[in-house]
């Protein structure tokens, strides 16, 4: 097993029990925190922003998760790890937004 691959694993294990626990703060970490290595580290988008979505339907109540996620989503549309059409990442970033403003437990 190489270090990438025991990594993951160690990030998975930590972050189920985070979101078993509905834990705001462990899970909001550990989803930025694994979500980044898989992108940048593992080169595996698709997995990092499901990461970063599943997170954000357990975890309704926290700004950090929404903007860490938004900027995730930004960045890689910046560096063309995501399409940047309209109806790509944009719409990507788009819903993510409006899942912030009017799906979560967000207080203005």
């Amino acid at each position: 097993m190489s270090n990438n691959e025991r990594v993951r694993d160690l990030y998975l294990k930590a972050l189920e029990k985070s979101l078993s626990k509905v834990d705001v703060n462990s899970v909001t970490y550990l989803s930025m925190k694994y979500a980044r290595f898989l992108a940048f580290k593992c080169n595996d988008v698709p997995r990092a922003c499901d990461i970063m979505e599943r997170a954000a339907n357990i975890i309704k109540n926290s700004k950090v998760l929404y903007f860490s996620q938004l900027n995730l989503l930004k960045h890689l549309e910046g560096i063309g790890y995501l399409p940047s059409t309209p109806k790509a990442a944009g719409s990507r970033v788009i819903s993510t937004y409006e899942k912030a403003i009017f799906s979560s437990d967000l207080q203005p």
